[in-house]
């Protein structure tokens, strides 16, 4: 249960030069370490910074600096009000309460498995969880054909599903357009290598043109089950045959990236 942490004070007795006895009451240092948005401590002022204590001291057991694997904040846990509230007001609240191995009294409250997953889905925000880089030493070539087809089986990307279910895949690729300048499109596969449908199959590049371009697209992943693990792959076609993609050697980088994104979207 939050509580909200006391100012410390002491009472002094003095005297006037007139011989009047009086109290006074003065600050006293109040310094704490406070739990971060980033999943680490911070030194605050609890006497000049509203703080809380959200976790309290019984049934625990863990290193002095009060994590027990390294980022599972375990015993007296304190934050900023400003920082707490930040947390809660997260979509993934709602997630979490009907998952928590205990279940806490009312909405402002949080367990110690909420305020895990609620810190690591903020540390983890807007950062990258799945990554593929083909970038063998020699040049390497594949031809695309006129129907959608996965060129290499390492062309995909492996993540677990973050907290806010959302999650951004992006590829980029050496289109080499001197062997044709015709319309390249892409789609979003699953393990098999088949086009998880129309909405994911899109026009990458379409040149007038035998320029050599770099190709770059991104998919949209929404409503996914957090934790849950996914894999999918990257499939390529073109409108006619005779169409090549180069990386490796003196070409850059095939890359697939798969990035959390927040819970709410603007779609």
């Amino acid at each position: 249960m939050i509580r909200p942490v006391s100012a410390k004070v002491k009472t002094i007795f003095r005297e006037s030069t007139n011989g009047t006895k009086f109290t006074e009451t003065v600050s006293m240092g109040n310094t704490i370490r406070a739990l971060g948005i980033n999943g680490r401590y911070k030194y605050v002022d609890a006497n000049t910074i509203d703080c809380y204590q959200i976790l309290d001291l019984s049934n625990y057991s863990c290193d002095e600096d009060g994590f027990n694997t390294g980022d599972f904040p375990c015993h007296d846990v304190y934050m900023t009000v400003d920082d707490y509230n930040y947390l809660i007001s997260r979509n993934a609240i709602s997630n979490l309460k009907s998952k928590a191995n205990k279940t806490t009294s009312n909405n402002d409250e949080l367990n110690r498995g909420e305020l895990k997953t609620l810190i690591e889905s903020q540390v983890y925000s807007t950062q990258i969880i799945g990554m593929t880089y083909l970038d063998p030493k020699s040049n390497v070539k594949k031809s695309i054909t006129k129907g959608y087809s996965l060129l290499d089986n390492k062309m995909k990307i492996d993540f677990t599903v973050p907290e806010s279910g959302n999650v951004l895949i992006s590829c980029s690729f050496f289109r080499d357009s001197v062997s044709s300048n015709l319309t390249i499109y892409g789609a979003l596969g699953d393990t098999q290598g088949n086009s998880l449908g129309d909405s994911f199959e899109k026009i990458l590049y379409k040149a007038d043109e035998v320029d050599d371009v770099i190709v770059s697209h991104e998919w949209l992943l929404t409503g996914l089950i957090a934790g849950e693990s996914k894999s999918y792959t990257i499939l390529l076609k073109g409108e006619n045959t005779g169409m090549n993609i180069m990386y490796g050697g003196d070409y850059p980088a095939f890359i697939v990236k798969a990035s959390v994104l927040p819970s709410t979207l603007l779609t």
